[in-house]
């Protein structure tokens, strides 16, 4: 996370062993927190662990059921 400090990223998403933590840039220095900044709502790590049993069971597939569940706002 330190390579990140000189350009000020506001919001790191650090993905280890299926399960994804959140740093936000706070004070001069990266805090994990519980909940993205730009997805309030979501529970991120839910959908990356749906993502990865659907994309096991569906392959390619598992993409078109995540645009379905997931339709882009515009």
């Amino acid at each position: 996370m330190n390579d990140y400090l000189p350009y000020r990223v506001k919001e790191l998403w650090i993905v280890r062993q299926q399960k994804i933590k959140i740093y936000q840039f706070q004070d001069g220095r990266y805090s994990l927190v519980e909940q993205s900044q730009f997805f309030g709502g979501f529970d991120l790590n839910a959908i990356l662990t749906e993502c990865i049993k659907d994309a096991y069971q569906l392959g390619s597939g598992a993409i078109d059921k995540l645009s379905d569940r997931y339709p882009r706002q515009r």
